[in-house]
């Protein structure tokens, strides 16, 4: 098989790869490149997605152990407690201060009681 295959199969792996609880930060992370080709909406595509685990936050990625605030519904802050891979997207595991009560009841008895699984464009560092 040649390089040129094997990249391929790994990008490909990469795009839809999902794990969730981790540790430690998968690598490579790399900020998302755009363009200039176009998808059929219109959009810039990414051109790197694939070559690594890509990161849509603003800031630096935080540490476990930091604290963020969740803007995305309005879920508030809290402390990182890991990280996730979806589909070559890194995100954050974040364990919830005060979780909102509509969170509350609708992760009640779940793994996910207090918890919120964020990407970086939801939270401020």
């Amino acid at each position: 098989m040649d390089n040129t295959k094997k990249l391929d199969q790994a990008a490909c792996a990469i795009k839809t790869e999902r794990r969730y609880h981790l540790d430690a930060l998968p690598l490579p992370i790399l900020r998302p490149e755009r363009g200039p080709e176009k998808n059929v909406h219109g959009d810039l595509v990414l051109k790197n997605l694939g070559q690594g685990y890509l990161w849509s936050g603003d800031g630096d990625i935080p540490l476990v152990g930091g604290r963020v605030v969740v803007r995305m519904n309005g879920l508030g802050a809290g402390k990182v407690i890991g990280y996730f891979i979806e589909h070559g997207w890194l995100g954050v595991e974040v364990k919830l201060e005060n979780a909102p009560a509509w969170h509350k009841q609708q992760t009640k008895g779940t793994e996910h009681a207090g918890k919120a699984l964020v990407f970086g464009a939801e939270i401020d560092a």
